[in-house]
């Protein structure tokens, strides 16, 4: 955008005096799109999870005693993309405990986990050491036109892990737990934003991704002779070739609708495809076995919104659903950790406001419902908050601002396998 001012300077002689030009630039955000900045915290995180989790409609779950690992409308773990400075992050401990969120800007991790560290030690020592190597890589190309804005590109992700567990106290390796996993994807996406006037916006996109996993180490047997291919062959029945790959194909249509100058309505649909993870594929323990077989996720999401700003506040609703088909479903069966393809729907609504009724005072409020059910089952998918929320007062300054918040939450009765209510901090404060 390009302001070009001029001037005229008067005299008897009716001269003329041009003025230096001006050009002022900037840039307009992308559709649906919500920027933050830590500027906007109203308090110190220990994290970008803990930092993140304010957001209305963002939970957490702390599987360790360092990060949190997030739940957004229901979905986590690498249903979740979570990018640092521009690249993937997956971290190294399978069950999460070192969640991304929780990292510096680095792509490559040695972690360790043991039961011998920070306790004491017991008569059997196990230790298991992981590596968790990523590549990542984006290209994409933005061209404005006169009434809309193009982006395309491409991308490239990589990751390969390997894992085991040691019994320290036989020195030898009891489980190759990650057997030498590598998980690759490459896609390509286009998407644009139409313009219909200043009033309505319309956008689209499709993408299209090619997904590959092996496990080159499942036929190699331990120290203790266990082999990653025997227990997915026990589990599920899967024998031959473990070697997975699929075409993953997704896309989206959003309108935007301004009605007048505080109200805005939005709506959207989509479908997007998943593929599993390492985890969820080759994880090798004799009591949590992953699923060479398992099928990618198919959601179809439909959102609407509305949105009224005012000079001293505003307010926004939002409803969703989402019909998963072969949703990954993490069980328990005869005392083993398995994972299967089921049918699911995930269903919510959020409510948040903020209300500035004094020169100095500001109110706001969030309130967030999801449900999970298992279609193919009946009951509940596990890790879905309850109904809950959170009450906020501030004095608010030019440059600081001092609050009082109040979090509440709803009982959980409904629970997934294994799970057990833990209130409100169980959850993840």
């Amino acid at each position: 955008m390009a302001f070009i001012a001029a001037g005229w300077a008067g005299s008897a002689q009716a001269e003329t005096e041009a003025l230096a030009t001006m050009i002022i630039e900037g840039s307009a955000g992308v559709p649906g799109e919500l920027s933050l900045s830590l500027q906007q915290s109203s308090a110190p995180a220990a994290d970008a999870g803990d930092w993140l989790r304010r957001i209305n409609g963002i939970e957490a779950v702390r599987m360790g005693g360092h990060g949190l690992e997030l739940v957004i409308r229901g979905q986590q773990g690498n249903a979740v993309n979570i990018l640092v400075n521009g690249g993937f992050v997956f971290g190294g401990c399978p069950n999460r405990m070192d969640t991304p969120t929780a990292y510096a800007p680095l792509h490559s991790f040695d972690h360790v986990m043991d039961n011998t560290s920070l306790r004491d030690a017991p008569m059997m020592k196990m230790r298991s050491p992981t590596e968790s190597d990523t590549l990542t890589w984006k290209s994409m190309v933005v061209q404005q036109l006169a009434d809309s804005d193009l982006r395309f590109g491409v991308n490239v992700l990589q990751n390969e892990r390997d894992a085991r567990i040691i019994n320290d106290t036989a020195d030898k390796v009891a489980f190759l737990s990650w057997p030498d996993v590598t998980t690759r994807q490459f896609g390509v996406f286009a998407e644009l934003d139409h313009y219909l006037g200043e009033r309505t916006t319309l956008s689209g996109g499709l993408r299209l991704d090619y997904s590959e996993a092996s496990a080159d180490a499942a036929d190699q047997a331990s120290d203790t002779g266990v082999v990653a291919a025997d227990l997915y062959r026990r589990e599920y029945g899967v024998a031959g070739e473990l070697d997975h790959k699929a075409w993953l194909a997704g896309g989206f249509l959003r309108g935007e609708q301004r009605l007048n100058d505080t109200d805005t309505l939005y709506a959207s649909l989509s479908r997007a495809e998943r593929d599993a993870d390492a985890t969820e594929r080759y994880f090798a323990k004799g009591d949590w076995v992953g699923n060479p077989g398992l099928d990618p996720e198919v959601h179809h999401q439909l959102e609407v919104g509305i949105e009224r700003r005012l000079a001293n506040g505003g307010v926004e609703v939002v409803a969703f659903a989402d019909r998963v088909d072969d949703y990954i479903f993490r069980d328990t069966v005869d005392g083993v950790s398995v994972c299967r393809n089921i049918d699911a729907t995930l269903n919510g609504v959020e409510l948040s406001g903020d209300l500035r009724w004094a020169h100095h005072r500001e109110t706001r409020g969030q309130l967030s419902w999801v449900r999970g059910d298992n279609l193919d089952d009946g009951g509940a998918l596990a890790d879905i908050a309850p109904l809950r929320g959170q009450l906020s007062q501030f004095h608010v300054r030019e440059v600081w601002e001092a609050g009082l918040t109040a979090r509440f939450s709803d009982a959980q009765d409904r629970l997934g396998p294994d799970e057990v209510a833990l209130g409100l901090c169980g959850a993840g404060c």
